[in-house]
């Protein structure tokens, strides 16, 4: 979400074990994250389905309009008729085809390593609030 919405400011976090009473880690994770902007997230994310197929959600929703990518396919796409789409640039088809085209120096990587630096504090902060069950300010400091 941080790098579609920008820098996150901070992040309130939960998590439990609901369904796997047999394990000795979460199977059930949250956290809320608020942007830089004043715009907010949220991230839900659960090992306690059992169903044959993996279900994926991704949603942006806004005041002109909303997009949402359910299991790798486009779901909705509905915006306000003033709004002014802009282009997408012009990202590798899947990640193999990304570490090919940097493996052989045609491109940098979509997603540099700064990014997932970013996307990691983002998860630790999530932890961190969850154990201090309190809102955590970013950067988060410490190891």
């Amino acid at each position: 979400m941080q790098w579609v919405m920008g820098r996150v400011s901070r992040v309130c976090g939960h998590y439990a074990v609901m369904a796997h009473r047999n394990c000795y880690t979460e199977d059930l994770a949250m956290a809320m994250v608020e942007f830089e902007s004043g715009a907010r997230g949220s991230i839900v994310t659960t090992t306690t389905w059992t169903g044959p197929s993996q279900i994926t959600r991704v949603g942006f929703h806004g005041t002109t309009g909303a997009a949402l990518v359910e299991s790798e396919e486009l779901a909705m796409w509905e915006f306000a008729e003033d709004f002014e789409e802009e282009p997408l640039p012009p990202w590798p088809a899947n990640i193999v085809e990304d570490m090919v085209g940097c493996i052989r120096g045609e491109r940098e990587p979509a997603c540099p390593a700064a990014e997932g630096r970013r996307s990691v504090a983002i998860l630790r902060a999530a932890y961190v609030s969850a154990e201090d069950e309190s809102w955590v300010e970013m950067p988060l400091e410490g190891p």
